[in-house]
């Protein structure tokens, strides 16, 4: 990946809204149905390569946890989807050509997700020109593994990059309190057809 990409998906403001599209909104209290990736059957699984720095955090916390600094990722989405009743409508009406997508990301440990997992969870509305984001959420699972920050950016897809992006921000450390943690990034795209496309970690 080029360097100017690179440093595009590591850095993301919490927000970014394009005002000239208004999409349909979420019922309130919306969330999308929790997955367990590590047992759902429409999950893809392969295995990915942890950076030094992670790899050495979590193995000496818990041994063993990502040998070699292989861990497995989790991958599931749904799209296409009927609007859940309540969407309130968009401007003009226009929620009639928008569909409800979802997706969701976990990176585990090889031997269990509860010796170490962080999982990346995001979902909203396209249309084929434009995709927004309903929720986007974190969760962490490991010893002294916790999420640190979650958000998106370009949010409503078009033009210039016909997509928008999600991300975490994930901190492993040696020992409580916050000692010798190492930081840990997870970055997905999503394009205007609502599909999950590039994806990115460190």
């Amino acid at each position: 990946m080029a360097a100017a990409a690179a440093a595009m998906l590591i850095m993301i403001p919490t927000a970014a809204a394009n005002a000239s599209v208004t999409a349909p909104a979420a019922p309130a209290g919306f969330k999308a149905a929790p997955v367990n990736l590590a047992t759902d059957p429409g999950a893809s699984v392969q295995t990915i390569t942890l950076t030094k720095g992670e790899c050495t955090a979590l193995n000496h916390s818990h041994p063993g946890t990502v040998p070699n600094c292989k861990a497995l990722l989790y991958t599931d989405s749904g799209n296409h989807e009927a609007l859940p009743a309540g969407t309130a409508k968009a401007i003009k009406d226009a929620s009639s050509g928008y569909w409800y997508w979802w997706g969701s990301k976990e990176e585990c440990s090889l031997y269990s997700c509860h010796y170490w997992s962080v999982h990346l969870t995001m979902d909203g509305v396209a249309n084929g020109s434009h995709v927004y984001q309903w929720n986007v959420g974190c969760t962490a699972s490991g010893y002294d593994t916790s999420c640190a920050w979650h958000g998106y950016l370009y949010n409503g897809g078009g033009w210039p990059h016909y997509a928008m992006q999600f991300g975490e921000n994930s901190n492993s450390c040696i020992g409580p309190y916050n000692i010798g943690c190492t930081g840990h990034g997870m970055r997905q795209w999503v394009n205007d057809d609502g599909y999950l496309t590039g994806y990115d970690h460190w």
